[in-house]
């Protein structure tokens, strides 16, 4: 996991540094991903045009980590899997996941994270808290293609 840890800090540290080059203000969210705001109500002139300029520069410069294209494969099903059992291990129990074979044909698989925040299966009431996640994250980084990204404020 620190590995991972490790490989999501560089990709946050780079992808930020690209949107500043384009002079947007990067946000990095709890759970690793990196956005671009422009303070709220309606986006300056041009502001949707950056944005998507930026982020298409920066998605060729900048990586994301490996743990976030891996393929849906044993080696990931297996990763998950020691997420939710970090998750648990911190005192976060999740339901039992998926088989593999029904796992695999997710098109956005099931993680530990994304039961945690879902109020069709995790009550509000129960459901982490923005520091919570973000303390989680640290010691539980996510992976896969189902991984989630909440904004604090």
């Amino acid at each position: 996991m620190a590995q991972a840890r490790q490989e999501i800090e560089e990709y946050q540290a780079g992808i930020a540094a690209c949107y500043e080059e384009f002079g947007l203000t990067p946000t990095i969210a709890i759970g690793g991903t990196v956005g671009i705001g422009y303070g709220g109500g309606e986006p300056p002139p041009g502001f949707e045009e950056l944005a998507e300029k930026a982020g298409l520069e920066c998605d060729q410069r900048v990586p994301a980590p490996a743990i976030w294209v891996a393929p849906q494969d044993e080696a990931a099903y297996q990763r998950m899997l020691d997420v939710r059992e970090c998750l648990s291990a911190h005192g976060w129990p999740t339901p039992q996941p998926p088989s593999f074979a029904t796992w695999k044909e997710q098109e956005f698989p099931w993680t530990a994270y994304t039961v945690l925040i879902d109020p069709e299966i995790t009550p509000v009431a129960n459901q982490p808290t923005h520091a919570d996640l973000r303390e989680l994250m640290e010691v539980c980084p996510q992976g896969g293609t189902g991984g989630i990204g909440i904004f604090d404020g």
